[in-house]
């Protein structure tokens, strides 16, 4: 939006609040390096993005007792007062995310439901960052330093993200107070083996581009509701029973496989789509998958086709 167009909204949206309740402040990509003092006060949504806003100061929405919706994505935010917060009390949407904070701010918001703090410059999550975060659905924390994920006490979540960081420990504990997870993203991070995963709500895991060699015992049998996994890009050299019968998506390529265990499959009564394609597999037996409707064995180093190894399909 050039600066032009957001100057017109914003003049549009204050002559309208003289006259009619006005819903939505827009100031986007206007070169701003403070937040405005003449945004309407019962204004629903606030869009600031795309500015040069370097510090959120302890009254700067400290009036803003109707606000839904904050947008302060692209910004150089690299402050935010520990009060800054503290007056949006029907807040569900804040947008943080292209920013330049390196810790958490503190969010006493009860009511937020969405949050993105992704690309950003967050090492760690401080005990109780999320503890007043009780209605929480989605959080996005991708594209940031984290090297490890401790206890997240948000047991209302339902979309995870914890993409591109520097996360090689997943404490013991990290996940299970996420009794209602659906979709969690671990890919692009330095992980070298699995850890068992107590969230049986879970639908969608991306493991993608780590450095797994080893999938531990138990991984997945929590599970129970898994349909689409990712682990692509990763070590793996053998891949032993995976008892997920749910799964329908499963993608292992680009790993260093030679062997696949004798009844590795056999759980995945409902698999449809199976990606082994850029491995070390030099021959191929028996896939017992009658569900299967996509495989791909492409660049790998298969020689020998054994009697009936894909009989099943």
């Amino acid at each position: 939006m050039t600066v032009f167009k957001a100057a017109a909204i914003l003049l549009l949206c204050s002559a309208l609040c003289v006259h009619v309740e006005c819903q939505t402040y827009v100031n986007q990509d206007a070169g701003l390096t403070e937040i405005p003092e003449d945004i309407p006060l019962n204004v629903k949504q606030i869009y600031l993005d795309g500015n040069y806003i370097t510090y959120i100061g302890p009254n700067s929405f400290s009036n803003f007792t109707e606000l839904i919706k904050l947008e302060l994505g692209s910004n150089k935010i690299s402050t935010i007062n520990d009060g800054a917060f503290e007056a949006l009390v029907n807040l569900k949407e804040l947008y943080l995310y292209d920013n330049e904070l390196e810790d958490i701010p503190a969010l006493p918001i009860s009511t937020l439901e969405y949050l993105s703090l992704s690309t950003n410059k967050i090492s760690t999550i401080d005990d109780g960052a999320f503890e007043a975060l009780v209605n929480l659905k989605t959080l996005y924390l991708f594209d940031n330093e984290l090297e490890e994920i401790p206890a997240l006490p948000i047991s209302t979540l339902e979309y995870l993200n914890f993409g591109t960081n520097k996360i090689s420990t997943i404490n013991d504990g990290a996940f299970e107070a996420l009794v209602n997870l659906k979709t969690l993203y671990l890919d692009r991070n330095e992980l070298e083996e699995i850890p068992a995963l107590p969230i049986s709500t879970l639908e969608y895991l991306d493991l993608d581009s780590n450095k797994i060699s080893t999938i531990n015992d138990g991984a997945f049998e929590a599970l129970v509701n898994l349909k689409t996994l990712y682990l692509h890009d990763n070590e793996l050299e053998e891949i032993s029973e995976l008892p997920i019968s749910t799964l329908e998506y499963l993608s292992l390529s680009t790993n260093k496989i030679s062997t696949i265990d004798d009844g590795a499959f056999e759980a995945l009564v409902n698999l449809k789509t199976l990606y082994l394609h850029d491995n070390e597999l030099e021959e191929i037996s028996e896939l017992p998958i009658s569900t299967l409707e996509y495989l791909s064995l492409h660049s790998n180093k298969i020689s020998t086709i054994n009697d009936g190894a894909f009989a099943a399909l």
